[in-house]
């Protein structure tokens, strides 16, 4: 790491000890590999936290570097396995941890690799705040770094505007609050009934039809016709669709569980050529045909219920299916044939994601867990929960979903009260949103060229965030889409985004109804990207 890098990597390091971002400021250690902390280390050891441990290690050395390093990883292993093996004697592992600590210790002193790496410089109290406060960092013409000796001296200004954007600089963010700022269309219904809520909403592949799921276990289908707003058929708000039913009157209905039907949890998954569906609500889940209607067949009656479905992206007749008893199968909807169970889960899994670019199916579970299973041999790889917002209480459980960026790669997690952006292979994180209006978030999801997050809250606000680091880009209050004097009982449920055009979403409502929502031609899109923003 060059000298500047690292003496602005201090800084960072600095301010977010001082903030109290402990997870953080560890993760960053590792990542940077450009301070080892010895006292975290020590606790690690302490604590027998054997996994964490290699992981903190593995940013500054891997086994095969080096003797020293050979040792190190080798000694840990050693303890970890014996403990495995007698975990009767707590005062003899404390005993060893302790004695394993002092041994690691002098290895790693004596390891070239930690070489200046075990000091941290010293520096002013709340020296980057101090800096910020005087307005260093937002005239780019003197951009800073602190030395050894805390004088300051010039950074280039590339640095500058990383950190400013990192403790909190960036564009204004746009609000749109009236209706003549976007357009916005009620899809038409025959909603009577305002306790029967939209639970699942999505768009077709095709991106000219709309479907939701109530949680009555009724199915409603919008398609829009060719007309001057909207000449190929794709869904619009300038344009009224038409609610489809086939000739045949029949219309798609789920089986709802005989006991408890208030608490089923309603699922929805369309096949990649639009031409079916998978759905459940708490009974028997049921194979549609999205021509006809008609309900081809149905599989595995409860219990257990289904809580969520997601289709295999490169075979639709493989089926992901998390059950109420925190289970996994994965099932062939053509054969009724079970190919794999999983289990790892010790809660209800309100999440599934496959990603074909890692090879990997990814679910998320109330309790925030997030485990990974190779698609390979279904072999569960590695498992993490989220962190926790810094001085935030969480709710015992919240619905944690889990979607992939077009890439493949890169995962959004959301939940009631955060979104975060995770390296999927890693389980890393590196851009996080914490709702601070008190309400919480109801739903979120990619757009169709995932470039951008929409992200509906209980206060009726829909945010709409890059995706590269969840910076901030729109607010779009209820009173720009919603009817004046909007109830603050009807909110968003769930959002949808449309699969091509960028910036068009839906939303499924409290009270039934579905909105479609897009910037006006004068707005063109929802806010401004931040400079440097990718």
């Amino acid at each position: 790491m060059a000298t500047l890098e690292k003496e602005l990597m201090f800084l960072i390091l600095q301010y977010l000890g001082e903030e109290k971002y402990k997870e953080t400021v560890h993760r960053l250690e590792s990542e940077s590999g450009c301070y080892f902390n010895m006292r975290y280390f020590e606790e690690l050891v302490t604590q027998g936290e054997w996994d964490e441990m290699e992981k903190y290690l593995s940013g500054f050395s891997k086994i095969e570097d080096n003797q020293q390093s050979k040792q190190i990883f080798s000694e840990i292993r050693k303890q970890k396995d014996l403990e495995a093996l007698d975990k009767t004697n707590a005062h003899l592992s404390t005993s060893a941890r302790g004695a394993l600590f002092r041994d690691l210790k002098n290895l790693i002193e004596a390891n070239p690799l930690f070489r200046d790496k075990l000091d941290f410089p010293r520096l002013k109290s709340s020296m980057l705040r101090t800096l910020i406060n005087r307005g260093c960092l937002a005239d780019q013409s003197t951009p800073f770094a602190a030395t050894e000796n805390n004088e300051l001296r010039t950074l280039p200004t590339w640095k500058s505007k990383r950190i400013y954007k990192f403790v909190g600089g960036g564009s204004k963010v746009t609000e749109i609050t009236k209706p003549s700022q976007c357009y916005s269309l009620r899809l038409p219904d025959n909603v009577t009934d305002t306790k029967v809520k939209v639970s699942r909403l999505i768009y077709t592949n095709c991106g000219s039809q709309v479907l939701a799921l109530a949680s009555n276990g009724e199915h409603k289908l919008w398609k829009w016709e060719n007309s001057d707003d909207s000449l190929d058929g794709k869904a619009t708000a300038k344009a009224q669709p038409v609610l489809w039913t086939p000739k045949n009157g029949i219309t798609m209905i789920n089986e709802l569980s005989d006991a408890y039907p208030e608490v089923a949890i309603p699922c929805l998954v369309l096949s990649k050529s639009d031409s079916y569906i998978v759905s459940a609500s708490g009974g028997k889940i049921s194979l549609f045909n999205m021509v006809t209607f008609k309900s081809v067949t149905t599989y595995i009656p409860p219990p257990p219920a289904a809580t969520f479905l997601e289709l295999h992206p490169s075979d639709n007749n493989i089926i992901g299916i998390a059950l109420e008893d925190s289970s996994i199968q994965i099932y062939n909807l053509v054969t009724s044939e079970v190919k794999a169970t999983l289990k790892g889960h010790r809660n209800r899994i309100t999440g599934l994601a496959f990603s074909v670019a890692l090879d990997i199916l990814v679910s998320s579970c109330v309790d925030t867990q997030l485990c990974i299973w190779s698609m390979a041999g279904w072999e569960k790889r590695s498992s993490t929960y989220m962190d926790k917002p810094r001085g935030r209480l969480m709710p015992a459980v919240s619905d944690t979903r889990v979607q992939f960026h077009q890439n493949g790669i890169h995962m959004l997690v959301i939940n009631e009260k955060q979104i975060a952006i995770y390296h999927a292979e890693k389980l890393d994180w590196f851009g996080w949103w914490v709702d601070k209006t008190g309400g919480g978030i109801t739903s979120g999801a990619y757009s169709g060229d995932s470039q951008s997050i929409f992200a509906s809250l209980k206060d009726g606000t829909v945010c709409v965030f890059t995706a590269s680091n969840l910076s901030l880009l729109c607010r779009i209050k209820p009173t720009a889409y919603l009817p004046s004097n909007p109830s603050k009982s009807v909110y968003p449920l769930v959002i949808a985004a449309h699969p091509s055009e960028a910036n068009q979403f839906a939303v499924g409502l409290s009270n039934g109804h579905v909105y479609v929502v897009e910037p006006s031609e004068s707005e063109g899109r929802w806010g401004t990207l931040p400079t440097g923003s990718t």
